[in-house]
């Protein structure tokens, strides 16, 4: 009898360890990942931002006073904190579609604009996030979406607001996509610049090129197609 309750016991306890180590499997299989967005400088020039016309501003750093740093942020709606200029604007969703940006050709341009006397030869990117928030929550973004590599040099291109300037990709996951699934969902953003002279200094969102790629049902037809007149001409012999 003692050796029967112990096996039972024994067997409870081994049922326990296995309840448990599923439980795990469970949080780690079914239990969203940390957000794995990020965002890059691309190396390249765009020619993109003319006075605003072809780009949607969201976040212009401007220094105040003899500041040689610039930090601030924009958040719901267009709410322009810090050093963030009052051009600086969030966007819904809607209103990123309505302009031609969706996931697939999403993308910025940073414009440094130094123009004073006493304009530095660089600038230095400290930190630059893209915030995305919930319609449900406009106060605490759900995601930040940070810009990698740095604190980095960059070296103003040409001078005017909304000019030319570097381009940064947008390397998607999957929380973009997801992100640009509500229409009233937000975007903002927030970041430091410094070695800064006067400014205004941009982020702006732009519309990149997209390349497609075909779907794997389509090289699937494809290859049935270019079996089916290989056949033919085997036929024909």
């Amino acid at each position: 009898m003692g050796v029967e309750l112990s096996i039972g016991f024994r067997k409870g306890l081994d049922m326990k360890k296995i309840s448990i180590v599923l439980g795990l499997v469970c949080v780690v299989c079914f239990v969203p990942c940390a957000f794995s967005d990020s965002i890059s400088f691309s190396g390249t020039v765009l020619q993109q931002g003319t006075g605003f016309g072809n780009v949607l501003n969201l976040l212009t750093l401007q220094q105040k006073g003899n500041a040689t740093n610039e930090t601030g942020a924009v958040v719901p709606t267009s709410l322009a904190t810090g050093d963030a200029s009052p051009t600086s604007k969030t966007y819904t969703v809607s209103q990123l579609t309505a302009a031609g940006v969706t996931a697939a050709n999403f993308g910025l341009v940073f414009n440094p604009n130094e123009t004073g006397a006493g304009a530095p030869d660089t600038v230095d990117v400290q930190s630059f996030f893209v915030d995305f928030y919930t319609s449900g929550n406009l106060v605490t973004p759900y995601l930040s979406v940070p810009l990698l590599g740095l604190p980095v040099n960059i070296v103003p291109i040409s001078t005017g607001q909304g000019s030319q300037g570097w381009g940064i990709n947008y390397t998607n996951t999957g929380d973009l996509t997801t992100f640009f699934g509500t229409g009233t969902n937000v975007i903002g953003a927030h970041g430091s610049i410094f070695n800064t002279d006067d400014g205004p200094d941009d982020f702006n969102i732009v519309q990149l090129a997209t390349t497609s790629v075909p779907e794997p049902t389509t090289l699937l037809l494809l290859g049935f197609a270019l079996v089916g007149l290989a056949g033919v001409r085997t036929l024909k012999k």
